[in-house]
């Protein structure tokens, strides 16, 4: 798989993909997983990239 198409946190190919405000695509589930582990908790705003 090529790395653009790969989540850094999954390290798999990208099915539901989001691009955060910083420009970093990740899979959706895996980034929403990550930030819920955050403390504090964070505010959040992602869109689709595909």
């Amino acid at each position: 798989v090529e790395d653009e198409l790969k989540c850094p946190i999954t390290m798999s190919r990208m099915r539901d993909a989001v691009v955060t405000c910083d420009g970093h695509s990740y899979e959706r589930s895996a980034i929403l997983r990550w930030l819920r582990r955050l403390q504090p908790p964070v505010l959040f705003s992602f869109t689709s990239s595909m």
